[in-house]
């Protein structure tokens, strides 16, 4: 159904189909400030300007500062493998064998990621490690250290 859209006209009438003046006047008619009701009287508004869309008002959950927020150091062991001779010459690292034992935690890393190729074999002390890193260990005849 058409609506014929009402001329505002201020022209030898005040309110111009408000009814009283002082009802379109003020803040009061404005429902409060920025987001304030986007989920209660303003909710038709943010549905139709797709703000739940956009990420702005999406149900997505409380984040964490990242300050508190916990990302372990990691290292991939194809990385590893290549600092090897140099972990050995700063005696960060023990040759026992054909073996070298590897302590990541005294190093400040605290989780292994199998991305890479290996070479030796490797026995490794580290907090967690991924399921494909400890694949390739065994498969070169290392191990995680427990």
């Amino acid at each position: 159904m058409t609506v014929k859209i009402r001329k505002k006209n201020t022209r030898q009438i005040r309110t111009t189909g408000w009814g009283h003046k002082k009802k379109h006047r003020g803040r009061g008619s404005r429902g409060g400030q920025g987001r304030a009701g986007l989920h209660k009287h303003k909710f038709n508004f943010a549905l139709k300007n797709k703000l739940f869309d956009r990420g702005r008002l999406s149900p997505s959950g409380f984040t964490r500062h990242a300050s508190i927020q916990w990302s372990p150091k990691t290292i991939n062991i194809g990385q590893l493998d290549e600092m090897v001779p140099r972990l050995l010459e700063e005696k960060k690292a023990i040759q026992k064998g054909n073996t070298v034992e590897i302590d990541l935690t005294a190093l400040g890393i605290e989780k292994l990621l199998g991305s890479g190729k290996i070479i030796q074999p490797l026995i490794i002390k580290v907090l967690t490690a991924s399921d494909s890193a400890k694949e390739k260990l065994a498969k070169a005849g290392g191990r995680i250290a427990e």
